[in-house]
């Protein structure tokens, strides 16, 4: 069964939200879209109301103001978004694997970054909003870590009592994958090519796999 987009899973989190009247549904998706297409700063009140059909005056009543709308429209629709792409993907990629370093790394490299680069628009609102807007970084990010973890961090466990894996903690560890596959998709405007993904997936493998003398040299790359 193909993965579903992060757009996808939007629409279906905010369709099974009861509280959400039609038009506080077509302003959530539309201020998606938009801030998605032209970026959260470019976007207005009046572009979105433009977009989902109805008057300035109903997207005032329902958000005062457009971080109102981003914290408390669309963040807790993008926290369920973010929570089943995350059981999608448990569902689809660690079910019937073996375990390794190596199957592991490879996975999460080339299947994420694809992932990613899939989404780009939707992924880039929420790295953005990530990296400027604290209120907004409090919400998600924390969030997202917590399932993120809870998912990976029995695996991690696992490949340490395999030897395979360093000795550090699993919060290092994610940070260091995070960093080096959701940077340069967010920062290139082009799909990268297998080769690079590659080259990331050596440096990872290279770095975490559990070493005598490696420990510590990553250690300080970490903190």
């Amino acid at each position: 069964m193909p993965e579903k987009k992060l757009f996808e899973l939007f629409l279906e989190a905010m369709k099974q939200n009861k509280e959400l009247s039609q038009k506080q549904k077509r302003v959530l998706k539309s201020s998606l879209e938009l801030f998605a297409t032209q970026g959260f700063d470019r976007t207005s009140t009046a572009d979105i109301a433009q977009k989902a059909e109805v008057s300035q005056g109903t997207v005032y009543k329902q958000f005062k103001t457009k971080q109102s709308l981003l914290i408390n429209g669309l963040a807790p629709i993008i926290k369920e978004t973010l929570d089943d792409a995350i059981k999608d993907f448990e569902r689809e990629k660690f079910q019937t694997n073996p375990l390794t370093l190596d199957a592991f790394l490879h996975t999460i490299v080339f299947d994420r970054s694809r992932f990613l680069e899939n989404n780009i628009l939707a992924a880039k609102v929420i790295f953005d909003q990530i990296l400027v807007n604290q209120e907004f970084s409090l919400l998600i990010k924390d969030f997202f870590f917590k399932k993120i973890l809870a998912l990976l961090g029995p695996k991690l466990d696992l490949l340490k009592k395999k030897n395979e894996l360093i000795d550090l903690p699993n919060e290092k560890i994610f940070s260091f994958i995070f960093t080096n596959i959701v940077g340069p998709i967010i920062l290139n405007d082009h799909p990268r090519s297998n080769e690079e993904l590659e080259d990331t997936y050596q440096i990872l493998l290279r770095s975490l796999k559990k070493k005598s003398d490696q420990t510590g040299h990553l250690l300080i790359v970490l903190q």
